[in-house]
């Protein structure tokens, strides 16, 4: 009995990814709404909540142990793939590798002055972009010709702080 219950959840959870990115990708890439990073993380996080707690509770109803280790494992996964697509959508989103390439491989060749322009375009693009997003979470505040931390952008900013302190990645961008 066991055994049928802990590769079921490995077996509900395998179709649950499945699903979970079929939706993105037949349904939801299309609209305009999920071109947004909100809304390709609340996506992702709603469904996080959502599975982790199914599958907790799921594995507390089975008597084998080795349940309760598997669905950690499956949260994990969960994890690992959310921050993989999330990575992965940001890179598509405005990628100066894919523009240059893309914008050689139409043109046969492009002066690398035009492509300096367009690549600078992206950047501003990203920095302005940025800037609205981390303000519409109220994380920054425009204060005359200058931006500032909120109390929660201060919070988070501490936050990634010591995310950098642990990781010690050097030099930052």
């Amino acid at each position: 009995m066991t055994v049928y219950c802990v590769s079921g959840l490995i077996g509900v959870s395998t179709l649950y990814f499945c699903l979970h990115f079929g939706i993105y990708v037949f349904a939801l890439r299309t609209l305009s709404a999920s071109r947004s990073e909100r809304f390709i993380l609340l996506y992702h996080l709603v469904a996080a909540v959502v599975f982790s707690t199914l599958v907790l509770v799921a594995a507390t109803a089975c008597t084998e142990p080795s349940a309760l280790t598997t669905a950690v494992g499956l949260v994990f996964a969960h994890g690992i793939y959310s921050m993989s697509f999330l990575e992965l959508w940001s890179l598509a989103q405005g990628s100066y590798s894919i523009t240059l390439l893309l914008r050689v491989m139409r043109g046969g060749s492009v002066p690398t002055s035009q492509l300096r322009e367009e690549l600078a375009a992206i950047g501003e693009r990203k920095k302005r972009n940025r800037i609205a997003a981390l303000a519409g979470l109220g994380l920054l505040g425009r204060h005359g010709d200058e931006l500032k931390l909120t109390a929660p952008g201060r919070l988070v900013s501490q936050g990634l702080k010591c995310l950098l302190w642990i990781t010690n990645p050097g030099e930052t961008g």
